[in-house]
């Protein structure tokens, strides 16, 4: 399975999502991972502006097979539910899809409720990242990175379970 992403830039116009969807294209890769963080300065940390970008992306890559994938992370708009679900409705193209994955340095106290998030969000899902966190120092703060899948904070039999549950059936990375 090839994969590419789009990271790191502020270039946020149908250009640069063509561009990336060739690089990808020309890869032979069948996922172009995208981050939709927040664009310093613009209203609404340019949510509009990502939003395009992504529907760009999937236009430019519908004729290729390739699916456009955001990646969860913490602050940016594809972290909770309800702003994952936010986009997915702006972006509304059925080659969009999440990279799912239990968002880095959560509280601890969130741990135990990974399994309903991940039944929740993988049917939005065409790859799923797996990585596990170190408790955190203080027993409730955010959780380091560094976790083996079996001996980390997360229950990763439960979080699959749950995955394959809801129909998750794509590749499973492990970071």
């Amino acid at each position: 399975l090839g994969r590419a992403e789009v990271s790191g830039t502020d270039a946020v116009d149908a250009a640069t999502a063509v561009r990336e969807v060739r690089i990808a294209e020309a890869l032979g890769a069948r996922l172009l991972r995208v981050w939709a963080e927040p664009l310093p300065g613009r209203p609404e940390g340019g949510f509009a502006a990502i939003a395009a970008l992504l529907r760009d992306a999937c236009d430019a890559a519908a004729a290729t097979g390739i699916d456009v994938v955001v990646e969860r992370h913490l602050g940016s708009f594809a972290d909770t539910p309800e702003r994952i679900e936010r986009l997915f409705a702006a972006v509304d193209r059925p080659n969009f899809a999440l990279n799912y994955q239990v968002i880095d340095l959560l509280p601890q106290s969130l741990a135990a409720a990974q399994p309903d998030d991940a039944r929740r969000l993988v049917p939005l899902a065409r790859y799923f990242h797996l990585k596990n966190t170190r408790p955190a120092a203080d027993g409730a703060g955010p959780m380091p990175p560094g976790g083996t899948l079996g001996g980390g904070v997360f229950d990763y039999r439960a979080l699959l379970g749950a995955a394959f549950e809801a129909g998750y059936a794509g590749p499973l990375a492990i970071e």
